[in-house]
């Protein structure tokens, strides 16, 4: 009895055909993608061939013995010797005919047909079997009448007196003489039965005659037959004999898996003979029993359709499986591309500690900012000292030349009256050298400090600034800037008891110790200036990188989700992969679960169907 199973939402009755048409109907329902589907229609092609494909073919193993028995079995006489079989000899394809018939296939690949002998004429049946039917008829009609006669005539006319009953040996004459006409009818019938008989001997000695004949012909026949089933010389270059059986069923073929057809042969099942029934091998050694040899030969034509629908149906799961794997392959390779592109854009984000990172940062440029700093501040400090040098120069020479007391007052006059404004001249001069140059420090430096934020894909446009940084002020040079007032003159009363020489000396001396004391509380001043030049420079990057650390996490985020828009908008394109992927692993399991059905319900033929496989 068939078994029923879901499938597709729906009760199937579980047979070879509905496992290969489901199997069929399966592989072409694979649609999409185009590459994908063609080699599934190209595999469902392929099964369809191989189920189409006669005879259907059994593998036979086991007892030699056996299997020599069961073409016997196949032929309804003895055509082989079971015990002169050896192990090295050709191996017999079974096929049916409508009588034993066999030919030789050489290992050269010439075929050598050996037909049976041929039966003798029987254009004179009909006459002998028309005459035999006359003379039946007449001796039964013989019979019916020597029956009646019998009746009617005593039984001491029929059956003679024993030669001592002397007193039966009168009235036998009396009773053939009262019935002398009966007695004449009576042995003519007897003659006429026996005339009848022996025609009927004749006939039949005919067609037994002709039928011993033929059998010692068919005797001779299967000793050819044998002679070459024999091993031996006579079977050295046989590659195998193929034999006509009228028992074998229609589109069967049974094939001994003995030399070369052992490997070369495409069998359904595979069947072990032995001689009390046929068996199925199992992997695990046991065999599992399909029968008594000739129902089971009767049943094979559904039982090898089992076989192979088992087959192609397991080849069709691998084929589905195998190309589930390639389109998974495929979607895993798409869907690591997905993940590789979403961390390429996630690698670029900073540290969460950006407080941190931007420290490292000015760090890594704090040697720069000093060593431009410091190129900054020689560069003002030697202005300075310049400008300074040339107003003491100035004043020296004013000095210099005074040839009198009113001119020493005079120059006296315009150190006193130069002083002031020099001095926030030269302050201003120096600031604005420092300032503009710190403001060019953190202008080329900027490049530098956002530089690893590149990395992490802050746009290019945002690698420079159009214009320098504004630095916060520093204080510069504040004994020039807000300058003390001073003179160099001396006290007019103590310079008239002193010479014009001595007060030029004098007034020469204090001029250049004021512009010497200017110099060091100068210089002194930058050298203080320089760490808070320092630490102006470094906020005014230390800003601007916070404002290029914001550009870079909004232009991160924004990357991230128009990431992740353009692989959801990539991952609609394996929408078709996906539905070909659940739709194989789909048509796999109701495959595997209708096949597995036929296998529970014949497990025999389910064993000799893997045993084939194998």
């Amino acid at each position: 009895m068939c078994r029923e199973v879901s499938y597709a939402g729906q009760r199937v009755v579980v047979t070879a055909r509905t496992i290969v048409d489901q199997a069929l109907g399966a592989l072409r329902g694979i649609a999409l993608p185009d590459d994908v589907a063609k080699t599934t229609r190209d595999a469902a092609d392929e099964i369809e061939r191989a189920w189409q494909r006669r005879p259907l073919t059994a593998g036979l193993e086991g007892n030699l013995v056996a299997r020599s028995e069961l073409v016997n079995l196949l032929a309804g006489e003895r055509v082989l010797d079971p015990f002169r079989r050896a192990l090295g000899s050709p191996p017999l394809r079974l096929r049916r005919g409508a009588g034993v018939r066999f030919r030789i296939v050489r290992t050269d690949g010439t075929v050598e047909d050996r037909p049976p002998p041929e039966p003798e004429s029987r254009d004179g049946d009909a006459d002998l079997e028309r005459h035999a039917g006359e003379t039946r008829t007449e001796l039964a009609r013989q019979e019916t009448a020597l029956v009646a006669i019998e009746r009617e005539l005593p039984t001491v006319v029929r059956k003679r007196p024993a030669v001592w009953a002397i007193w039966l040996w009168p009235l036998r004459w009396l009773f053939a003489l009262l019935h002398r006409n009966a007695t004449v009818t009576w042995r003519a019938t007897q003659r006429a039965i026996a005339d009848a008989e022996h025609d009927l001997s004749g006939i039949q000695r005919v067609f037994t005659d002709r039928e011993e004949r033929e059998k010692a012909a068919r005797e001779t026949y299967y000793g050819e037959l044998r002679v070459l089933c024999g091993g031996g010389a006579a079977s050295a270059d046989i590659r195998a004999i193929e034999v006509l059986l009228p028992a074998v069923p229609e589109d069967v073929e049974l094939v001994e898996l003995m030399g070369e057809l052992r490997a070369a042969a495409e069998i359904d099942a595979v069947i072990v003979v032995e001689r009390d029934a046929l068996y199925a091998p199992s992997p695990g050694g046991e065999r599992v029993q399909l029968g008594p040899a000739q129902q089971t030969v009767a049943d094979l034509p559904e039982q090898l359709a089992g076989a192979r629908a088992l087959t192609l149906a397991r080849r069709a799961r691998d084929k589905l499986g195998s190309l589930r794997a390639t389109v998974e392959v495929e979607i895993d390779r798409a869907e690591r591309e997905f993940r590789e592109r979403l961390r390429r854009v996630s690698k670029l984000a900073l540290p969460i500690d950006t407080t941190r990172y931007a420290a490292e940062q000015l760090a890594r440029v704090k040697p720069m900012i000093v060593a431009s700093v410091n190129a900054v501040m020689e560069h003002a400090s030697t202005h300075l000292g310049s400008e300074l040098a040339q107003l003491g120069a100035t004043w020296m020479t004013a000095v210099s030349k005074a040839t009198s007391g009113k001119e020493l007052e005079a120059a006296i006059a315009l150190v006193e009256e130069q002083w002031p404004a020099q001095a926030r001249r030269i302050a201003e001069e120096v600031r604005m050298l420092v300032m503009g140059g710190a403001g060019g420090i953190a202008r080329d430096l900027y490049t530098d400090t956002v530089s690893p934020l590149a990395a992490h894909g802050l746009p290019e446009e945002h690698m420079r600034v159009k214009r320098a940084p504004e630095i916060t002020p520093v204080l510069l040079l504040p004994s020039l800037t807000n300058p003390t007032t001073f003179t160099v003159g001396g006290n007019w009363f103590t310079g008239l008891f002193r010479s014009f020489d001595a007060r030029k000396t004098d007034l020469r001396e204090k001029v250049h110790a004021r512009i010497e004391r200017i110099k060091e509380v100068s210089a002194a001043e930058m050298l203080d200036a320089e760490p808070k030049l320092h630490t102006a420079v470094s906020q005014a990057l230390a800003t601007h990188l916070d404002a290029a650390i914001e550009l870079q996490r909004g232009w991160h985020e924004k990357a991230i989700a128009e990431e992740q828009a353009a692989i959801a908008q990539d991952r609609e394109l394996l929408a078709p992969l996906t539905r070909s992927r659940d739709a194989i692993t789909s048509a796999a399991y109701q495959i595997a679960k209708l096949a597995d059905a036929l296998a529970a319900e014949r497990p025999a033929v389910a064993a000799a169907a893997v045993a084939a496989a194998s």
